[in-house]
């Protein structure tokens, strides 16, 4: 921009954020008229997931006993507003939540202004529009990774509280990367910035686990004969954890744990000796990591993965994170097949490589001599 240029004028803030808000409130009326008139909300073709958290918060007090809902209950009581409303009119309203959210998390460009290519890689992925369509709750992890950062970056403990918060709605996503801001915290904050950090956690958490927490417990873990996992945790053709290796044929069960040890121990070192900050590297090494070592990650986890670690890594390699992302959308090549859903053709091996790669790429970026130790 010359002298000469004229300076663009801007509109005061209260302004600006009245716009959006009358903006959103538009979308949300538009999305809310249409999902009435969808009829693939009454087949189950969308809001498959949606529908089952609207089902257990209908009441105005989250039920665990209805059905298999595993997320935590802060997370299911941020959701009881949704379940005042009609089903069809809370996807509407969740669906225009997520997407606001999965486009906050787009990376900018370096000049700041919005990136065209990483929006159309990141909202046209198949797990995102998987996500949106079935009502997923990925918005929180994302949203919750998204507030973890800023508040690292600000010095902002109860916001960093706040996003653990989040981030822990679906904690099979985030349980290493609430584990690692706790240990982030501890090393690098003064003990009374950290401890405000912690108190707002316990001031969220502590109270609905004394409430809901027995139900959501025995949910989560109604295995066979009262003992372990429920069944219905790791649904068929879905897990893509370290877990996914027992299916390949000859495949030791030993040599899971094996890995699954190696996994974990290269995550804290790496931790330990090269992290001394929440960002994009950080925060996705820690995802990546939480993900292959839960006892199940579900396929629309990917769609948390797409935006906060692939397109980040896409920003800092190019051809490197485009080969990734691609990657991560190979059921586009059959989600067109008549008779087809699109996702479970595909082995579990082929998601498992994706999470194995990119934790691979980003411990090699940590331990690159140009990153601060």
């Amino acid at each position: 921009m010359t002298a000469l240029t004229p300076t663009p004028r801007k509109l005061p803030r209260p302004i600006e954020y009245a716009i959006v808000a009358l903006l959103l409130g538009v979308a949300a009326a538009i999305l809310v008229i249409a999902a009435e008139r969808l009829t693939l909300l009454d087949s189950g073709v969308f809001g498959y997931d949606w529908h089952l958290f609207w089902t257990t918060v209908r009441t105005g007090v989250p039920d665990y006993s209805q059905l298999d809902v595993f997320n935590p209950p802060w997370t299911q009581l941020m959701l009881v507003p949704f379940g005042q409303l009609s089903f069809k009119a809370s996807w509407a309203l969740w669906t225009l939540a997520s997407l606001s959210v999965f486009v906050l998390a787009v990376p900018q460009r370096g000049d700041g202004q919005a990136w065209p290519l990483g929006l159309v890689l990141g909202l046209g992925s198949f797990w995102t529009l998987r996500a949106l369509a079935d009502g997923a709750l990925e918005a929180f992890v994302v949203a919750g990774a998204l507030v973890m950062v800023w508040a690292w970056r600000t010095r902002r403990p109860i916001w960093l509280g706040l996003g653990i918060v989040l981030a822990t709605s679906k904690y099979q996503e985030t349980w290493l990367l609430a584990v690692g801001a706790g240990v982030l915290a501890l090393r690098y904050w003064r003990p009374a910035t950290w401890l405000r950090a912690a108190a707002t956690c316990v001031a969220i958490m502590a109270p609905t686990l004394l409430w809901l927490g027995s139900g959501w417990l025995a949910r989560l873990t109604h295995g066979a004969d009262g003992v372990g996992f429920s069944p219905n945790i790791a649904r068929l053709g879905s897990n893509i954890s370290l877990q996914a290796l027992g299916g390949l044929s000859g495949w030791p069960g030993a040599a899971t744990w094996v890995v699954w040890g190696v996994v974990l121990v290269v995550t804290a070192v790496t931790l330990w000796q090269r992290v001394r900050e929440l960002d994009t590297r950080s925060v996705g090494l820690l995802i990546v990591a939480s993900m292959l070592l839960a006892p199940y990650v579900g396929l629309l986890s990917l769609a948390s993965l797409v935006v906060l670690v692939l397109l980040p890594l896409m920003k800092r390699q190019r051809w490197l994170g485009l080969t990734l992302v691609l990657w991560a959308n190979l059921p586009y090549l059959t989600a067109f097949r008549p008779g087809t859903t699109g996702q479970f053709e595909w082995p579990e091996w082929v998601h498992l490589g994706l999470l194995v790669v990119t934790w691979l790429v980003l411990v090699r970026e940590l331990w690159r001599p140009e990153v601060s130790a």
